[in-house]
């Protein structure tokens, strides 16, 4: 399945990073399932149950910073994820004073 990554960091913790990311896939109106200690699962939070992210986690600097890639993946309907949840993910990272966005968003796997 095509994706879109999104690679920024944060000067938090990992569990902090995590609790970040969380509250805004769910703000965004997104079902999030727990994964491995550092991933989670976002699916749409409509009837379709589609796949929308995964989301990784890195520690960084002896655990003091956390690198994170969001892979956005395409929508059902077509073969690249939504413009919209790109513009607000980038919003989301852009307005708070502790992320950065690494890289532009670029294909994934």
């Amino acid at each position: 399945m095509p994706s879109l990554v999104i690679t920024a960091h944060a000067h938090l913790e990992p569990s902090l990073a995590k609790a970040n990311v969380l509250e805004w896939l769910e703000e965004l109106g997104m079902d999030v399932a727990l994964g491995e200690a550092f991933h989670l699962v976002a699916f749409d939070g409509g009837d379709s149950g589609h796949l929308v992210a995964e989301v990784d986690f890195y520690s960084l600097d002896g655990g003091r910073a956390t690198q994170v890639r969001w892979h956005l993946h395409a929508r059902p309907d077509g073969d690249v994820p939504s413009e919209d949840l790109i513009r607000e993910m980038r919003c989301l990272v852009e307005a708070s004073p502790v992320w950065f966005i690494d890289a532009a968003p670029h294909a994934g796997s």
